[in-house]
This record gives structure tokens, sequence and C-alpha cells, in this order.
């Protein structure tokens, strides 16, 4: 049964009831002997009365008028229902938006589509608090965002200071540890000075007055250092 008929069904039923005799309850008389209203007199103003409320009922409660009050109740119930067009929204829309993204907050509509049954008032009124709300939680999301970006700076700082947190006597070990390339480049230069101050035992140090020993003591220590590499190899 749809709205239509639920409604027209319902005023049928309580217009029934209108029409139904009215008769006074058996215990109305209250248990004094005088200031009684006989029987026929009361019969009489109940009689009155129904008359009343048939000619009350007919008059306004007609086959026509209940088809009429039943056909607006249900444009009542349609025009609650309806909304205007919002097909163009996300899905999220439909009660699935995540409003603790700052993402999804930013792409609400601006305004918003009310209800097409709302009054120019009530809209302004919807659309200000709207707007009052959603800066509220653009604030605060906002805020948010920049106390976890600062948060994931701070744990990069605690990172960086890691090998510290044992002392002095772990800091060497702790960065070995941590950059392997820095201990292959610190192998391969302890085995080139390792090379050069065994080349430099045999080698006798002229005076360094001038600029040309200082060049033939360089060359002599750059080839028997190349010529020690190639052996080696």
């Amino acid at each position: 049964m749809d709205i239509y008929e639920h409604k027209k069904s319902f005023m049928e039923r309580q217009i029934r009831l209108l029409n139904r005799p009215m008769r006074p309850p058996k215990d109305w008389k209250l248990p004094l002997k005088s200031g009684q209203l006989s029987e026929s007199v009361v019969e009489t103003v109940f009689q009155r009365l129904q008359l009343r409320i048939q000619k009350h009922a007919k008059l306004n409660y007609s086959h026509q008028a209940t088809q009429h009050v039943a056909a607006q109740i249900r444009k009542l119930y349609e025009q609650n229902s309806a909304i205007e067009d919002i097909t163009f929204l996300n899905p999220l829309f439909y009660g699935e938006i995540d409003l603790s993204n700052l993402d999804s907050v930013k792409s609400l509509p601006h305004p918003w589509p009310f209800q097409k049954e709302s009054r120019p008032v009530e809209k302004d009124e919807e659309q200000e608090k709207f707007n009052r709300l959603t800066g509220e939680l653009l604030g605060l999301l906002t805020t948010l965002s920049e106390l976890e970006q600062e948060r994931s700076e701070l744990e990069q700082i605690e990172k960086m200071l890691e090998p510290f947190e044992d002392g002095p006597s772990s800091i060497h070990t702790n960065m070995w540890k941590k950059n392997p390339e820095l201990i292959s480049t610190l192998n391969s230069t302890n085995t080139m000075v390792a090379k050069i101050n065994s080349l430099l035992r045999g080698v006798s140090f002229p005076s360094l007055n001038n600029d040309n020993q200082e060049a033939s003591l360089e060359d002599e220590i750059r080839s028997q250092l190349f010529e020690k590499t190639i052996s080696d190899d």
C-alpha cells in the first residue's frame, strides 16, 4: 500500500468513528442527590452534539476532500525525500565521506545542495552553519597535518641521534654499523696510507728548498706506489 492509499484509509476510519452514535457512559452520574441532571437532558445534549459532528464531517470530510488531503500528504512525502540533483557529486557524499581527511573536506561542494522544499531563510541559515562547521574542521585538520609533519621531522632527528645514545664510547661503533659506505672508504684510505708509509721508509728526504726537488720527490713516490700496486695485483 502506497502513501496515498495508507493515508486515505486512515482518514476514512477516523470519519467513520465520528459518525458512530454517541452515548454517555454508564457511570456518569455523581453520588449526589441534589443538582443532578436528568438522563433525558443528557441524552438530548448528546444527540444534538452528534448531529453537529455529522454535519461537520459531511461538509469537511467528504470523499473528494479525503482524496485531496491524501494526495497532498503523498506530495509532501515525495518532496521530503527528493533533493536537488546531486548526481554530479562523488559517491562518498552518500554517507561515506571521511571527514578526517583534509582533501575530502576541501572537496565538499559550496554551496551545499539543500532540499528543494527548504525556504530561502532556512537555506541561508543552514549554509551559514555548514560554512562555519566546515571552516572549523578545515582548521583542525590543517593543524593536525602540521603536527604530523613536525612529528616526522622530529623522528628523523631522533634517528640521526641514535649513535650518541650510549655515550662517546659507542659513537664510532654505531657510525660504522649505520654507514657501510664509510667503512669501505676508510678501509681503502687505510690501505693507501699503509702503502705510502711502506714506500716512504726507503726514500731519503732531500732538502726541500726548491720546487724542483719537491716535484722530483713527488714523482718518485708516485712512481714507486704505482709499481708497487701493479706488483701486488
